[in-house]
């Protein structure tokens, strides 16, 4: 069995949760850091969307951080990610949609508002681990990063 292979970005709380999901597991992996902008054919050839994270397990490309997780628990149930009572489980599921939908996208804001007051802060945080090549053109994919 080929090790799974998780296509993400590096600075990015959905990209950390399919991360830690796979460290607490204790599986095996390779990690594809992605630049953003340059991400989307790749991806999109993959699973016909572009959203990063993306595992590919035994051959099968999952996106969404979700989806990841239940992927996971299903190939490695132990250590359990959730409860295994279903009143628990169902708890547990409803906090991390909760989180997901009502505070991930803040997380993005304040990510790219942050960065946004060093010009090549955002650029570097992306391409670190990306493949060389695209490295230098980072700090053009966000003009926001640009000096005014």
């Amino acid at each position: 069995m080929n090790r799974p292979v998780l296509w993400q970005f590096t600075a990015s709380h959905y990209n950390e949760k399919a991360r830690w999901a796979l460290d607490w597991k204790g599986v095996a992996h390779v990690r594809r850091s992605l630049l953003p902008g340059p991400h989307a054919l790749k991806i999109r050839r993959m699973t016909g969307q572009t959203a990063v994270p993306v595992l590919v397990l035994d051959g099968r490309a999952i996106h969404d951080s979700t989806r990841i997780i239940e992927a996971l628990e299903q190939a490695y149930p132990d250590p359990p990610l959730y409860p295994r009572e279903p009143a628990e489980r169902r708890r547990a599921l409803d906090l991390e949609e909760f989180f997901d939908v009502e505070l991930g996208p803040m997380c993005g804001d304040w990510r790219s508002t942050s960065c946004c007051h060093i010009p090549t802060r955002w650029s570097r945080c992306s391409a670190r681990r990306a493949a060389p090549r695209h490295a230098p053109r980072g700090a053009g994919l966000f003009p926001c990063c640009a000096r005014r």
